[in-house]
């Protein structure tokens, strides 16, 4: 892979993203890391996502929303033309609100 896909914003655009739109589902008590994977296509749009390693379903569930309400990515490429690529990314939630 000459480049890899990135989020507008980079890793800053990412964070602010999560900080405004996760939320920390009512009834979850898990701390930790949720791990999704999804399909940057060749036209930037995020698809296929799934947990790769989960909490608990509430968390889960909220990491599967919010992925499916990113807006386009900058697609990664190889030899001069767009294409899809599998990317994953780890989700941190933490009950304190220092993180």
């Amino acid at each position: 892979m000459e480049q890899m896909p990135e989020f507008k914003g980079g890793r800053k655009g990412v964070l602010s993203f999560l900080k405004e739109n996760l939320h920390y589902p009512e009834g979850a008590t898990s701390e930790g890391k949720v791990f999704v994977t999804f399909t940057v296509a060749a036209d930037g749009r995020v698809k296929n996502a799934s947990i790769v390693k989960g909490l608990e379903p509430l968390l889960d569930q909220e990491v599967l929303r919010v992925i499916k309400l990113m807006p386009a990515w900058n697609p990664g490429n190889q030899q001069g033309r767009a294409v899809d690529v599998r990317y994953t990314l780890p989700i941190t939630f933490s009950l304190t609100e220092d993180e």
